[in-house]
């Protein structure tokens, strides 16, 4: 999602030399010169879907549903901050702005500090950090502070629980007096769809036991930033990929993994998928194309109860369970494997052009993985098909 909010204000010397306003103990350099700037804000929204669900289609861009405007001065010390809410019109003395008044036909902000050079917007943030404690968002102090406040993986299934953030320094408009300020907010977090399991050659039945998002952050900040919290990486060892322990609990399912409520999912016709139309998708933390975006997921697949043409006894001949590794994505047009996934993409896996065979399971993940191919197409969300390649 791209969401733009646009600022003008009165003009000021003081904007552009640098002077200070309105007093502020966290701050040295925005005491209140008397320069006020009036601020017209404007923003834009739209929605995208959910984990087990309808795909997220080309161009689908993130419900704003509530969240926080900071103020900033050239410093980075926060000098004012407004919470954006679902009610039907701001309140501006008390910090209030209509996320519904904002977006049409926008809201007018009066006597902002002279100091006042940079807008910083975080959208959906929840209302605990990643361990149920609650997730305050300061008033004063560093908007550093702000961007490194952490968030659990889990509170980013559903369309308004997607973090989003962005942020743009004011800059002179075309007439005098006014200036601007677009910030384009975008999520900080990629999807990967998974459409279906399809096999070939000898198998003829199976069931998915468990789909595994491993090699993914499990916490993240609502400044867009990972790597540095809470990596989960299983190797080989079957053992964590336990529903219900400590990796995967079942407050996650359809969150990083899923497993159909533990019946699994039967293949019918060689082709295991979720209901109707659905897609299994996980949206995962992840930093955008300019900070070098984020480590690449691995899909692991649990299979049992296979069967085949040299033998229809389920586990037969491979025994329960076995595992599928998605260890790698390749751009539909060729070219090396992407290093990294990025913020505001959604990769696409299809199984059924190049379907899985037998030489491509294992008695245990992570081990003869597997790479798709992937096309990107540049949209809100960037919407990634992608296909096997063995």
């Amino acid at each position: 999602m791209k969401t733009k909010f646009k600022f003008l204000s009165a003009l000021t010397v003081a904007l552009l030399l640098g002077f200070s306003s309105c007093s502020n103990d966290d701050a040295k350099d925005n005491t209140d010169n008397g320069e006020k700037k009036s601020l017209f804000f404007k923003l834009d929204k739209e929605a995208i879907a959910k984990s087990e669900g309808v795909a997220v289609a080309d161009g689908t861009k993130a419900t704003l549903s509530s969240g926080y405007l900071y103020f900033v001065n050239s410093g980075g010390t926060i000098i004012e901050r407004y919470q954006l809410t679902t009610d039907a019109s701001s309140d501006l003395p008390n910090g209030k702005i209509s996320i519904a008044e904002a977006s049409a036909p926008g809201v007018t902000i009066s006597g902002i500090p002279g100091s006042v050079t940079a807008a910083h917007v975080f959208g959906n943030v929840p209302a605990v950090d990643q361990n149920g404690a609650t997730l305050t968002m300061p008033t004063s102090g560093s908007i550093n502070t702000v961007k490194a406040l952490t968030i659990g993986i889990a509170s980013q299934v559903t369309t308004a629980s997607c973090n989003l953030y962005g942020t743009a320094n004011l800059v002179p408009a075309p007439v005098a007096p006014d200036y601007t300020c677009d910030v384009e907010l975008n999520p900080t977090i990629a999807r990967i769809e998974l459409s279906d399991i399809t096999v070939t050659g000898d198998i003829t039945g199976f069931t998915v036991d468990g789909i595994f998002i491993d090699n993914f952050d499990k916490v993240g900040s609502i400044g867009g930033t990972t790597g540095t919290y809470s990596k989960i990486e299983n190797g080989t060892d079957p053992a964590k990929f336990a529903v219900g322990g400590a990796i995967y609990p079942i407050s996650d399912r359809g969150v990083t993994f899923d497993d159909n409520g533990g019946t699994g999912y039967n293949a019918v016709s060689k082709v295991a998928k979720p209901a109707g139309s659905n897609v299994w998708g996980y949206n995962l933390f992840a930093a955008s194309t300019l900070d070098g975006g984020s480590a690449v997921p691995i899909i692991v697949i649990r299979l049992k109860n296979i069967t085949t043409t040299l033998n229809s006894t389920p586990g037969a001949v491979f025994a329960d369970p076995q595992y599928i590794t998605i260890k790698g994505f390749r751009p539909a047009g060729g070219g090396a494997l992407l290093t990294e996934i990025s913020a505001g993409k959604v990769y696409k896996v299809s199984l059924t052009v190049n379907a899985i065979e037998p030489e491509d399971l294992a008695p245990v993940p992570n081990v003869d993985a597997i790479n798709v191919t992937v096309t990107v197409n540049v949209v809100a969300w960037e919407a990634v098909p992608l296909a096997p390649e063995f």
